[in-house]
């Protein structure tokens, strides 16, 4: 054991790029060895493949599993676990060669020192007999007993946060299909609009570039609300998988007082949790009836009218003499005719008494709640208050 945990050899089992011991050691052709993961992280980061020890550079990724030096490595860790044993082994013997002593552990109550036996249902806290006069009127329960009855509820409110971390997952993924689309249907309104332009683009390139900017301007908003509510998703995902795994951890725990402990700040952190789930997809449109309008061109041929009326003549040599109506009525008819009464302006700054607005405060009313409930000012706790109808929440002890 002594040659095997030298530190001249345990040098040689260690990875020169994590400077820890191998992880899956592979050989390069140049003969040297590295983690696995290691030499790929070097790899994926730069152009070039090389070799980190003598900067011999490959052709390709290739590289061949060191079995004898996998096999050092786990008898190198093996008797190291072997030396910690004997190691507690023999100061278990000390300890108890010394004679017995008073000592506080962890099953003892910190205030009477007594055996922790009951489990208060109310405070949900581990209790001593001596502490049983301070939780008057209280319901105990044996710490088996509790211990079982608390890895029912902790595995029910588990499935409940599966069930949420999937629904959160499918919105997400809907979430970044609506960008994708906002983002093509933009693409596809701005070369309709230079299109359209291309017709009068000497007399109207200002009015051109200011309906692309206020397109650009209104694709940004609406991206940037959405890409707000990812991150809000991804956020809470986040948040619902580390409690996944807080839920996880303790329901394979055999440990019941350690496991009971952990009750109480497991279901703040769960309730708190529950108060970012509800987030729902942000579904807002381009205003296509804008931008698609058929009478988009007539519109601002009649806003640029005053600039073109003055000289009528080279209006209509600019234009080559189209004329414009089925009526065939010359550019100078057109351009001494009125507006309609019902014509709308384009630029003009009062909308359409029946148009929505592009971005509402308000939700519709048939906008549909990630988990199919309405939020709450107070969430529903881990074992206390309702959960969603699917997921039926966990009762409190009575």
């Amino acid at each position: 054991m002594a040659s095997l945990l030298g530190s001249d050899y345990m040098e040689e089992l260690n990875c020169p790029v994590c400077l820890e011991p191998f992880d899956v050691p592979v050989m390069l052709e140049c003969g040297h060895n590295f983690c696995k993961t290691c030499i790929n992280r070097v790899w994926d980061s730069t152009d070039n493949l090389y070799c980190p020890e003598c900067r011999q550079q490959f052709s390709a990724r290739k590289y061949s599993v060191n079995l004898f030096l996998a096999n050092q490595v786990e008898r190198v860790h093996a008797q190291i676990k072997k030396r910690d044993n004997e190691t507690v082994s023999g100061e278990k013997e000390k300890t108890q060669n010394s004679g017995p002593k008073q000592k506080h552990t962890a099953q003892d109550c910190g205030l009477h020192t007594e055996k922790l036996k009951l489990f208060c249902a109310v405070d949900e806290t581990l209790l001593c007999a001596l502490c049983v006069p301070n939780h008057c009127g209280h319901r105990f329960i044996h710490v088996e007993e509790a211990a079982n009855v608390y890895q029912e509820k902790v595995m029910e409110a588990l499935l409940s946060l599966e069930c949420h971390q999937k629904s959160l997952l499918k919105l997400e993924k809907t979430q970044q299909q609506e960008i994708s689309n906002i983002k093509q249907s933009a693409q596809s309104l701005e070369q309709h609009l230079r299109s359209e332009f291309d017709k009068l683009r000497k007399l109207v390139l200002e009015k051109e570039q200011h309906l692309i900017c206020q397109l650009r301007q209104e694709k940004a908003e609406i991206l940037k609300k959405m890409e707000e509510n990812i991150r809000r998703i991804t956020d809470t995902s986040s948040n619902i998988q580390g409690q996944i795994s807080a839920f996880q951890s303790m329901v394979g725990e055999k440990d019941n007082l350690l496991f009971l402990s952990q009750i109480k700040p497991e279901n703040e952190r769960y309730s708190e949790i529950l108060k970012g789930v509800h987030v729902t997809l942000v579904n807002l449109k381009l205003r296509e009836e804008v931008y698609r309008d058929p009478a988009l061109l007539h519109n601002i041929w009649k806003e640029v009218e005053a600039v073109i009326k003055p000289n009528t003549q080279l209006g209509m040599a600019a234009f080559g003499g189209f004329k414009f109506g089925s009526s065939g009525s010359s550019n100078a008819d057109f351009l001494g005719s009125t507006l309609p009464a019902n014509a709308a302006s384009f630029f003009g700054s009062a909308p359409p008494a029946n148009a929505a607005p592009l971005f509402g405060t308000s939700q519709s009313a048939n906008a549909a709640s990630l988990f199919g409930f309405s939020q709450s000012t107070n969430p529903p706790s881990l074992f206390g208050s309702a959960l969603p109808t699917k997921k039926p929440p966990f009762p409190k002890m009575s």
